[in-house]
């Protein structure tokens, strides 16, 4: 499983949602690296389809895909 934490510097979420994801991993016991990725450019959010910040995916798919809109940074 492949998880992915998508999320621009100046979020105030990040820090949140890395945390959750660490606690759920941990109460799942599953040992599943977290893969962050910074967004710092327009370019980067259209590279990675990044939709808004924090945005997380697992094995590519955005775990509250009704929240994406166009890539840009959000």
């Amino acid at each position: 499983m492949e998880i992915e934490l998508l999320y621009t510097g100046d979020c105030a979420h990040y820090k949140l949602a890395r945390r959750l994801i660490h606690d759920t991993l941990k109460s799942l016991k599953l040992n599943c690296p977290l893969k962050k990725v910074e967004i710092k450019t327009v370019e980067d959010a259209k590279t990675h389809l990044f939709g808004g910040s924090p945005t997380v995916r697992i094995d590519g798919e955005d775990v509250e895909p009704e929240t994406v809109r166009a890539a840009g940074l959000t």
